[in-house]
């Protein structure tokens, strides 16, 4: 039996209609989406977390985020969403993480609690890769550069509001890290974003895109409100 204290395996998926959805009946569309969400919900009981969001990208509809100990519920969920979906959905994009113990996790929280504490309005997560020259650093250089970057963004004016996770992707997905924040204001959001463009970890940062973006809601409905 998992811990609150084990390592959390994390998936946030953008999803997206096909176009053969939009040439299907009002009652098709309204039976294909309870079961979507029939779906979803049954898989909010027994996992740490599973989060929902109406995507902002121009690629995707809405942005599903599961939070699980056992990593085989990511590809349970996968498979459930085209099944109920009928193939009327597709993944756009999926990046797979662990969430683990960070020296920076605040001390008597654990990682369950985290995940579960009340939700932001906006999701922003994207994958993130470093050079190898960073890893040849001593780990002290690092742990210093590093300092500057979180005590940039921790004193930036507008961090209110902003709670981040960053997850490992090493050996397990295309990326070393996939990072997701919960945010209140876009605008914020992105003014700290541009501030730690400053800072001087940016320099062995190698990529980190495609950036995933969406609001919180709590059922699937009609893509963009039509019928």
């Amino acid at each position: 039996m998992s811990k609150e204290s084990d390592p959390i395996y994390m998936e946030v998926f953008s999803l997206d209609f096909r176009p053969s959805f939009h040439r299907v009946s009002r009652e098709q569309k309204e039976n294909l989406l309870m079961e979507i969400n029939q779906t979803l919900s049954a898989f909010r009981d027994g996992e740490v977390s599973l989060k929902l969001y109406r995507s902002i990208r121009y690629d995707a509809s809405f942005i599903v985020w599961l939070c699980t100990h056992n990593a085989d519920r990511i590809g349970d969920l996968a498979s459930a969403l085209k099944t109920s979906s009928k193939g009327f959905v597709k993944i756009v994009m999926g990046l797979f993480s662990i969430y683990d113990e960070s020296p920076y996790l605040k001390k008597g929280v654990s990682l369950d609690d985290t995940v579960k504490e009340a939700s932001g309005k906006y999701i922003v997560a994207y994958p993130m890769s470093k050079s190898n020259d960073w890893y040849q650093l001593p780990y002290e250089e690092r742990k210093s550069i590093m300092a500057e970057h979180i005590g940039t963004a921790l004193s930036h004016p507008e961090n209110k509001g902003i709670r981040s996770y960053t997850t490992y992707s090493f050996g397990i997905s295309d990326s070393e890290f996939v990072v997701i924040y919960e945010v209140e204001n876009l605008v914020s959001w992105s003014r700290v974003t541009q501030k730690l463009r400053e800072v001087k970890a940016r320099k062995w940062i190698t990529s980190e895109t495609p950036v995933l973006v969406g609001y919180r809601i709590d059922r699937i409905e009609f893509p963009g409100g039509g019928h």
